[in-house]
Formats: C-alpha cells, sequence, structure tokens
C-alpha cells in the first residue's frame, strides 16, 4: 500500500515515536523513508535580530543538530532493515514538508505531534496542524506516550 513515507524528524521524544513508527510501518509495507529536518534559520536571525548578536553561531549548531538527527534517524531505519534518505533546507518546516510531497512523491507523511491545544498552540503554532490542513496525501500523526497520558 505504500512505498514512499515522509517523516520530518526534529530530535524530540514525540519526533522519535514517529521514527518508530515509520519504521515499523515501512518494514511492514516494504517501503522507503525519506526523513527530513527544516533548518529554520530565518527565525534564528530574527531572535538574534539585535545588531550586536551574530547568529552565525546559533545557525550552524542548528545545521549541526539537524545534521545528527537525520543521520540517528536514518541509522536506526537501516539497522532495522529499512532503505531510508535524508533531506534538509534552510526554510520554513511545513513550506518544506509540502514540497519535498511534490518533488519526492511520497504515499504517506508521518509526523509528531506534541497534543497542545487551546492558548499552548495559538503561541507556538502547529507545524502538524499546518501539515494536516495543506497536505495534498494522507498524514499519519503520533503523539508522544507522555503527552497522551497527560491530557487524560
Amino acid at each position: 500500500m505504500f512505498k514512499t513515507m515522509l517523516v520530518p524528524v526534529d530530535g524530540s521524544p514525540t519526533s522519535d515515536e514517529a521514527v518508530a513508527l515509520a519504521i515499523s510501518l515501512a518494514r511492514d509495507q516494504q517501503a522507503k523513508l525519506i526523513f527530513c529536518h527544516a533548518l529554520e534559520e530565518i527565525a534564528l536571525i530574527n531572535t538574534a535580530s539585535t545588531p550586536t548578536i551574530d547568529p552565525t553561531f546559533a545557525i550552524q549548531q542548528e545545521r549541526d543538530y539537524g545534521a545528527k538527527v537525520l543521520q540517528t534517524a536514518e541509522a536506526r531505519a537501516k539497522s532495522a532493515g529499512v532503505e531510508a534518505s535524508s533531506e534538509s533546507a534552510a526554510e520554513d518546516t511545513i513550506p518544506m514538508i509540502l514540497r519535498l510531497v511534490k518533488e519526492k512523491q511520497p504515499d504517506l507523511i508521518v509526523i509528531g505531534t506534541h497534543g497542545r491545544g487551546g492558548f499552548e498552540r495559538a503561541i507556538m503554532g502547529s507545524t502538524t496542524e499546518g501539515v494536516l490542513r495543506k497536505s495534498s496525501i494522507p498524514v499519519l500523526a503520533v503523539r508522544h506516550k507522555e503527552a497522551s497520558d497527560r491530557s487524560k
């Protein structure tokens, strides 16, 4: 049923849950995984908008962190016998995911969600919600077990 799955990763426990589920699904479906990580450099530059702060160090740290997160996810998949590749780009997360859907033509997006609601979601935003609203393909939203337990 699924041949290729796109899995956005950020290194959070919720993202790790999505990676684990995606690997399991890919193994069952004999599918390929594409992990992706957005390097939201504009947000880092805006955070360091004070003229005396140079964002170069923060940007390099984010690039290094993103590379590590992608390498870890890819290694987990490959150790489970699942074909995997990774993509990163300096752009906002939602547009990157939607661009990769057009370019790579996956059958499914597997994405972690923190399950925030109300004020917290309004302040922090929701990448998963944005992807759910705009995606042209099915989206499987995965909640971290601890986040699910807190909502009870």
